[in-house]
């Protein structure tokens, strides 16, 4: 799941930032360096341009899940999504076709 690909990003530039505090240095460079890898591997397997934003998940073959969910909303507040790829998926997730009229669609 995309999300679940936020959240370990998070995970891991919070845990950095606690092994800096704790002055293991070289623990916070390795799991900084983790997260920033993993954002690349993130955006190179999840973007689906067709769609303006992430897909739901990789299949079993690593194939992305194309469907157009608000379970990339949840990545904005991880830091994994690229400033320029938020705004698309913001204005997606605010645009007339997310809207239920109680609110965004899940």
């Amino acid at each position: 799941m995309a999300e679940v690909q936020g959240y370990v990003f998070a995970g891991k530039r919070l845990a950095a930032r606690c092994a800096r505090r704790l002055g293991k240095i070289d623990l916070a460079a390795r799991l900084e360096t983790e997260a920033l890898s993993l954002a690349e591997r993130f955006e190179d397997a999840f973007w689906c341009e067709e769609l303006g934003t992430y897909a739901l998940a990789l299949d079993g073959a690593k194939q992305p899940c194309k469907v157009r969910t608000s379970n990339a909303g949840q990545l904005l507040f991880t830091g994994i999504v690229r400033p320029e790829r938020a705004r698309r998926v913001a204005a997606d997730l605010m645009s007339q076709k997310f809207f239920s009229g109680w609110g965004i669609r899940t």
